[in-house]
């Protein structure tokens, strides 16, 4: 399975707020582009996907900006992910609503399946025990915050 950028970066962007936006403090999306080194219109798009799964709140106007709509420990990259990403199913045949042919014929002799199975839930129990706080304090104990950019 290969995430997109849009989940990568969203990770990475979201990670950032709990970092710096704390307190109430909020940052636009130009701080987190000048942070981060990416696009502030490709943000644009990753966090409109942020706010409407609840992963973020956005204020408008001068002092507008983004802030974590939950404490990082409640956040985990699963739902960051799944917000930017939609499903995290290996392959489509699992995914219903993701499904866009009908149900595969060879779903009930399907040989590879129990595979798939086991790669969807590993990867949600992965992705769902590590929150933002987890990354953030990685991001301290290996030293990350003493480079000159926020790019991992």
């Amino acid at each position: 399975m290969r995430l997109s950028t849009k989940g990568v970066y969203a990770l990475e962007a979201t990670l950032l707020l709990s970092l710096k936006a704390t307190g109430g403090k909020l940052l636009s999306i130009r701080e987190i582009a000048d942070e981060t080194g990416l696009s502030d219109r490709y943000l644009e798009q990753i966090f409109t996907k942020l706010r409407k799964s609840g992963i973020v709140i956005s204020s408008r106007g001068k002092q507008g900006g983004y802030c974590l709509a939950l404490p990082p420990e409640k956040l985990t990259a699963g739902s960051v992910l799944r917000a930017a990403e939609g499903s995290l199913m290996p392959v489509n045949c699992l995914d219903d609503s993701q499904r866009q042919q009908p149900e595969c014929s060879r779903t009930a002799i399907c040989p590879t399946r129990p595979l798939w199975h086991k790669m969807e839930k590993d990867i949600s129990h992965v992705v769902d025990s590590i929150t933002l706080a987890d990354l953030a304090a990685a991001y301290d104990q290996d030293g990350y915050r003493d480079m000159t950019d926020f790019v991992i």
